[in-house]
């Protein structure tokens, strides 16, 4: 996930080649967010990930980091 034009705030999910098959589904929500959904044995888990603004980056950056 990320902005496509600038390469900038990518999250993602490194996953051992183990693990792959058991990944039902991913969800970019929106630049900054990215949510994957893993099956463990009798579980299924939802992992979220997120890239927060950090103090150098903009004001109106953070406010809508946090409205979304």
């Amino acid at each position: 996930s990320g902005e496509k034009v600038k390469q900038m705030h990518v999250v993602g999910f490194l996953v051992h080649q183990d693990m792959v098959n058991t990944i039902m589904s991913f969800y970019p929500i929106f630049s900054r967010l990215i949510s994957i959904h893993h099956w463990v044995g009798l579980f299924n888990i939802i992992i979220i990930q997120t890239y927060a603004p950090t103090s150098n980056d903009d004001y109106e950056a953070m406010e809508d980091f946090y409205d979304q």
